[in-house]
């Protein structure tokens, strides 16, 4: 039998076999490769979901923010992202 992940979100459905398709896994291994290959110095990663990529990065030592809608899911800032990239420009008022 298989214990429960490390870190299991308040949202179940991250957790049940046909969320975790061998697609969806394949993306993950993109996302982290590419991520890989651009060497940045730092990461933003918006829907966190089970936390796969931003858990890898952040083990491989790389500087990781994780932001969602979701706060079950624990990332780093909780809120919505269209907002939060809006916050983060510059104001053109004058």
């Amino acid at each position: 039998m298989v214990g429960p992940p490390l870190h299991r979100p308040q949202t179940a459905h991250y957790w049940a076999p046909e969320y975790v398709s061998p697609d969806r896994l394949v993306s993950y291994s993109y996302q982290i490769h590419s991520i890989l290959k651009l060497n940045p110095r730092s990461v933003l990663e918006i829907g966190i979901g089970p936390g796969i990529v931003t858990g890898y990065l952040k083990g491989a030592g790389f500087d990781v923010v994780a932001c969602d809608i979701e706060p079950g899911l624990r990332p780093d800032c909780v809120g919505d992202a269209r907002q939060l990239l809006l916050q983060a420009l510059p104001s053109t008022a004058g």
